[in-house]
């Protein structure tokens, strides 16, 4: 009787243990998968200054909440999280974009390359001076603008050579005024940058001006160093 009984006793506590095994696998929470699949850029070739967005593509398993982190090294990235923004950066090259991407319990990285491209170009002006002796200066370039290659900009520099007064800009794309503003306050040369998107729309035939007020008081005085129509392709007429 006794054998009888350690034996049920021993019977019981392997099915016990058995039992519990069963309900830990049961029970115990999912291991956590996450992966980065695929990193989809709108194009993997672009011109400087050019914006794009990107998106990922995320498996996750067995997690509540994904951390993302966009980076770039090179340009400006803004995110919000499976979704980014870049902003190519100004000087032609190889830019890794990554993603890093942080769950629970698990973590993945994925890169990919973005080939930031020299953007075509129309010269429009290069060394040219305003007359002098004229209440108002107007330097005027008519363009046929053929094909539009990113984000249509107009680059400017002026200098001040031999006029010492400061005067007023404005610069007008087809008779409508795009930037009007005071230049040679400070002694120097002055830069700018205007951005034409919703202006030239597509290809035709496209007039900018360039006016000072008052016009060169000297023979020399100011002087149109650069102007450059950027991601066009056309002719100046």
């Amino acid at each position: 009787m006794k054998i009888g009984v350690r034996t049920g006793i021993i019977a019981l506590i392997i099915m016990a243990g058995v039992v519990g095994c069963g309900e830990d696998a049961l029970f115990s929470p999912p291991q956590e998968v996450l992966s980065i699949l695929e990193l989809r850029p709108e194009r993997s070739e672009v011109y400087p200054g050019d914006l794009i967005s990107i998106s990922a593509l995320i498996k996750h398993e067995g997690g509540s909440s994904i951390n993302y982190v966009w980076s770039a090294s090179g340009g400006e990235i803004k995110s919000s999280g499976d979704k980014a923004l870049y902003i190519a950066p100004r000087r032609p090259g190889r830019y890794e974009i990554s993603l890093l991407v942080e769950g629970e319990t698990a973590v993945d990285k994925k890169s990919i390359t973005i080939t930031v491209i020299p953007s075509p170009s129309l010269k429009l002006a290069s060394g040219l001076y305003w007359p002098a002796d004229q209440l108002e200066g107007v330097l005027s370039f008519r363009v046929r603008i053929d094909e539009i290659l990113g984000t249509p900009r107009l680059r400017y520099e002026l200098a001040q050579v031999n006029d010492q007064s400061a005067i007023l800009l404005t610069v007008e794309m087809d008779g409508q005024e795009i930037t009007l503003k005071p230049v040679g306050l400070m002694p120097g040369d002055e830069k700018g940058e205007l951005d034409l998107t919703g202006r030239v729309k597509g290809p035709g035939i496209y007039e900018f001006r360039f006016i000072i007020r008052p016009a060169n008081r000297v023979e020399k005085g100011w002087m149109l160093a650069d102007a450059t129509l950027e991601n066009v392709r056309g002719e100046v007429l």
